[in-house]
């Protein structure tokens, strides 16, 4: 579960949406703060076109300043803005917990879909197991004479519905096992090393 939520890339996703919509609740907050602002200007003053480039000691002034600005009004649009930021981190918190809760419930499902399966699949191995020994004896009174052909075509068919079960069984368990694999991470990850490696 827990590696689930680590490397589920829908998961992270979320996550730094919600990081995102917490910086910009942040960002609204910051206009009702003054600003401080500082500024240097220097500039020449000169008669002559040709004289722009000459005594640079003379005709010249520079202005050095600090500027505070703050907006006390304007019209309700910055506490708009924040209560905006403000719900739009509440609703990407819902999808990030409802993700969560959905893709933990995909991984318990899947787990225990597969820990079924291999009970089902162990039972299907003594099932073909015991079909295999039914068509060797049914194989040995067919050839002493004591059985029928039909019940050894009944046997051979059993036989035959036992292996198909039992592939069924274990296809199942290798599409249960891949999606779980998926569900968690691991081929993000796989397929992000390979072509890093590349």
């Amino acid at each position: 579960m827990q590696r689930a939520l680590a490397n589920n890339p829908g998961i992270k996703e979320l996550e730094q949406t919600y990081r995102s919509s917490r910086l910009q609740i942040a960002l609204a907050k910051s206009s009702f703060l003054p600003r401080l602002s500082a500024f240097y200007t220097y500039s020449r003053r000169v008669p002559d076109f040709k004289a722009i480039y000459k005594n640079f000691e003379r005709e010249f002034t520079w202005t050095l300043g600090v500027r505070l600005t703050w907006n006390l009004f304007n019209g309700f649009s910055d506490y708009l803005n924040l209560q905006q930021a403000k719900i739009n981190t509440r609703v990407s918190n819902e999808r990030l917990v409802e993700s969560r809760r959905n893709l933990l419930s995909t991984v318990k499902n899947l787990y225990d879909n597969l820990q079924a399966l291999k009970e089902i699949i162990k039972i299907n191995q003594e099932n073909l197991e015991s079909a295999r020994e039914e068509y060797r004896l049914a194989q040995e009174r067919y050839r002493v004479g004591a059985g029928t052909a039909l019940e050894l075509r009944e046997a051979q068919v059993n036989l035959t519905r036992a292996e198909q079960i039992l592939v069924s069984a274990e296809y199942n368990a290798i599409i249960t096992h891949a999606q779980l694999q998926a569900a968690v991470g691991e081929y993000v990850n796989k397929y992000m090393q390979i072509s890093q490696s590349e």
